[in-house]
């Protein structure tokens, strides 16, 4: 079982390689690409548009939120990640930080994108991630995640090399959405 050091050190190492493989959405499926923009669209309807970018990376989905309208801060727990988004989006604030502990007061953002970075929280700590996104959320404020469909866990090597590997966890819908639900999340919409 890997730890998020082991997932911090492997997103610092292919940090690089992960922005020239993902520079945007293009590798996205047309209807994930539609959620996002309905979801900035839901967002911007706020008067303080804020959305907070959690898991970032190197800030791939940014220029579509901005695009959206929406004021973004980008968090992500690789350093490496963060260099890249910084060099490309010098005006947006990021920080590094990890899904469970948000360096951000109660209520301030009007929506909060986890897309893909619930992967790496192990089924015991997934409450206490999805419980900081709903404390950081605004009453009435959207939440959207993509995540692994299936069951389980595997073993993610990166492309250049290393020996250790990093977890990623699977979820069915009927787990997430408990998930959700313990932390007082209302799912309205789901894409399979």
């Amino acid at each position: 079982m890997s730890d998020l050091r082991d997932v911090q050190q492997a997103y610092d190492t292919m940090a690089q390689m992960y922005h020239e493989h993902l520079p945007d959405l293009r590798a996205e499926q047309p209807v994930d690409r539609g959620l996002i923009t309905a979801f900035a669209e839901h967002v911007r309807a706020f008067e303080s548009p804020a959305v907070l970018d959690a898991g970032c990376g190197t800030g791939r989905l940014i220029s579509t939120l901005q695009a959206g309208g929406l004021a973004v801060t980008g968090i992500d727990l690789s350093p490496g990640m963060l260099d890249i988004a910084r060099s490309i989006h010098p005006k947006v604030p990021f920080h590094v930080a990890d899904l469970a502990h948000l360096p951000f007061d109660s209520a301030t953002f009007a929506g909060v994108m986890a897309w893909y970075s619930l992967i790496h929280i192990p089924p015991h700590a997934l409450t206490d991630s999805l419980a900081e996104i709903a404390r950081v959320l605004r009453p009435g404020g959207y939440f959207l995640t993509g995540f692994q469909a299936g069951a389980g866990s595997r073993i993610l090597h990166h492309a250049s090399g290393g020996a250790s590997g990093y977890e990623a966890y699977l979820r069915t819908v009927d787990e997430m959405a408990q998930a959700l639900a313990q932390v007082g999340l209302d799912p309205t919409t789901w894409c399979t």
